[in-house]
């Protein structure tokens, strides 16, 4: 939602200095959040099944609801972030699913617009470069000297603590639950790993860029080892261990154990995997654009060249095209964002040159190929891996598009206009946020769609609390289906629809406000829930009320959405259902960029419908606003 502000200290402030001076996490009023939850789903309930989830509402806030809260407060009086280790462990770590394709973050790099346009013989010094600023950006990092990011208007202080997070994360898997291993320390806080693992043709190499002293070698000495990697691994295919991360957690799990034992040097492969500042993967292929650099980011072939339990997982193409695939467990999508945001402005800077000293250093030991100890089982573990990864691939529907100009003589030529008018200067200019209005024109997008209102997610920050991370908007509210119905009636005035939207819009915005200030709904309830069970209390109605799965609840948003920003950096992550789409967006002064992903074999989503129908909404309200002003 917001960026970093530059914001003049002196002497600087580090990078974590201020994150003990930050308000805990509060936990709302119980009867605040569940009259937020009976609001948000009152548009997916028939009268009658509202009345009845409001009574269970009423008797959960009477009985067990206020029992429950009771404990919840007195949690949150000797914790400083209640749901830090709930929401890690909940919505992370015992999760089930396959990381690769249905979870995890998928990152394009903007270098592919302008700096760095695809060219072939370009992988090796790309992602040399690249690597140079991302492990110098790793040791700015150490040293505490990245900006403390602020609110835009600079006057609030964000949590840091999810930087950490960054670097040296590794997801070991369990039968159960998985575990999320940090291992980045600041200087101050003593050693860190400074390895890194490169994968090219199946084939594992760790590298180690840093000298005894911490100095980190050249870009030039970097292609080198690049170089040597590619070299060594191009005669025949590796032994593509990285796949088994691929499959459900369960099974992985199963794999990985009977791996350590099989043998002791495989555990400290692993370890290595686990402990490294980053992957990169030297990966075959030549996207020619944004588009096909997302597919190949989140679907695309090579498994065997792949790892999927890192935060950080860097692709670089044979064409030079760079994107990253990362576990978002560990951080938000913002701190990726942020991090490609610095690197491409430098790559801007320096027009993408050779960064840094121009020295090659004579006899450097070169990276060591990580060689696994492998059975027949291990074989087939690989084996059902691939096809679980296979299956998942094949069942996406991707886009990415920009919507620039909106053409109203031909709407079905408004993906190729181009023409500065709809962005966030346009939107703005009618008194608009651009995340409020977009988020409407969401909603009627799919309520002409679908005839019928979805629920939606969307991402909220909630980092200026101690370690905060997010809490859900949700964006689906009575005034925006009002709304969305109001346009479809003829027998309403433009201006009362005019009206009716920017009433939608402020609630949003409002939604908005409240759960950045830690008064949603959903974690909350979540809290409420998992004392429920740690209790051994039987599950309350309110859970098991099917108004709390029709409204979004348990991971049930048809919309799941997340705006990435106003700095041009983009991302992705797939439905959160099987009859969903996952949105993410981003505005410039003059476009709004779209990423969006469903289910190939769901028979009611369709994106490329999605992303014109959205055009049409949009076109309806410019020409709705337009005409407000005749």
């Amino acid at each position: 939602m917001a960026g970093s502000a530059a914001v003049s200290e002196n002497p600087p402030i580090k990078t974590f200095q201020l994150e003990d001076t930050l308000p805990s996490l509060p936990v709302p009023p119980l009867d605040k959040t569940l009259q937020r939850y009976l609001a948000s789903a009152e548009p997916v309930l028939t009268p009658d099944e509202y009345q009845k989830t409001a009574q269970i509402v009423s008797d959960f806030e009477k009985g067990v609801g206020k029992q429950l809260h009771e404990k919840l407060v007195q949690k949150a009086n000797t914790s400083r972030n209640w749901m830090e280790k709930w929401w890690e462990e909940k919505a992370y770590m015992e999760t089930r699913a396959p990381a690769a394709v249905l979870c995890n973050i998928v990152g394009g790099i903007n270098s592919i617009i302008d700096i760095w346009p695809p060219e072939e013989g370009t992988q090796l010094e790309r992602a040399a470069i690249f690597t140079w600023y991302t492990l110098s950006h790793f040791q700015t990092l150490r040293r505490e000297e990245v900006p403390v990011d602020r609110s835009r208007d600079g006057k609030t202080v964000w949590s840091m603590q999810q930087l950490k997070g960054l670097f040296n994360t590794g997801r070991k898997p369990g039968i159960e639950r998985d575990t999320l291993y940090r291992h980045f320390k600041t200087e101050s806080e003593g050693h860190c790993p400074d390895h890194i693992v490169v994968i090219s043709n199946g084939h594992m190499f760790i590298m180690r860029p840093f000298s005894d002293s911490g100095e980190l070698m050249s870009s030039h000495d970097l292609f080198r080892q690049f170089t040597y990697i590619k070299e060594q691994s191009s005669h025949t295919r590796g032994q593509g261990m990285g796949a088994l991360s691929a499959d459900d957690r369960t099974t992985y799990a199963k794999a990985y154990d009977y791996l350590c034992e099989l043998d002791p040097a495989n555990a400290q492969h692993l370890k290595t995997l686990e402990t490294a500042i980053n992957v990169v993967q030297l990966q075959e292929g030549a996207p020619k654009n944004m588009s096909e650099l997302y597919s190949m980011g989140m679907h695309g072939p090579n498994v065997h060249n792949r790892f999927f339990d890192k935060i950080y997982g860097v692709i670089v193409h044979e064409n030079g095209t760079i994107c990253c695939n990362g576990d978002h467990a560990p951080a938000d999508g913002i701190v990726l964002v942020n991090h490609f945001y610095w690197i491409h402005q430098n790559l801007i800077d320096t027009a993408g040159a050779w960064p840094g000293s121009n020295s090659v250093t004579p006899d450097l030991p070169m990276p060591e190929r990580m060689v696994f100890t492998v059975d027949e089982r291990v074989k087939n573990d690989l084996a059902h891996a691939t096809e679980t990864y296979n299956k998942n691939a094949s069942d996406v529907e991707l886009l990415h598009d920009i919507i620039t100009h909106l053409e109203e003589a031909n709407i079905t030529e408004v993906m190729n206009c181009q023409n500065s008018s709809m962005g966030k200067k346009w939107i703005r200019a009618q008194g608009f946020h651009p995340d409020a209005f977009l988020q409407m024109a969401f909603q009627y997008t799919y309520y002409r769609m679908y005839n019928k209102p979805a629920p939606t997610y969307e991402t909220a920050t909630t980092r200026k609390y101690y370690h905060g991370r997010t809490e859900t908007v949700r964006s689906c509210t009575m005034e925006a289906l009002t709304w969305s119905k109001a346009m479809l009636d003829k027998s309403k005035t433009n201006a009362d629809k005019v009206s009716l939207l920017k009433a939608a819009h402020d609630k949003h915005l409002l939604l908005l406000k409240e759960c950045a200030n830690g008064d949603g709904c959903d974690r909350h309830l979540l809290g409420l829930l998992i004392l429920a069970q740690e209790e051994g209390i039987s599950i309350p109605e309110i859970f098991t009320d099917p108004a709390f799965t029709k409204s979004g609840g348990g991971g049930n948003f048809v919309l799941s959405t997340s705006l990435t920003g106003y700095i041009g950096v983009h991302g992705m992550v797939m439905a959160m259902t099987y009859n969903g789409y996952g949105i993410f967006y981003c505005f410039a002064d003059d476009s709004i960029t779209l990423n969006m992903a469903a289910f190939k074999s769901c028979p009611e989503t369709d994106v490329k419908r999605f992303f014109q129908q959205l055009n049409v909404s949009l076109l309806d309200m410019q020409r709705m606003l337009v005409a407000s002003k005749m």
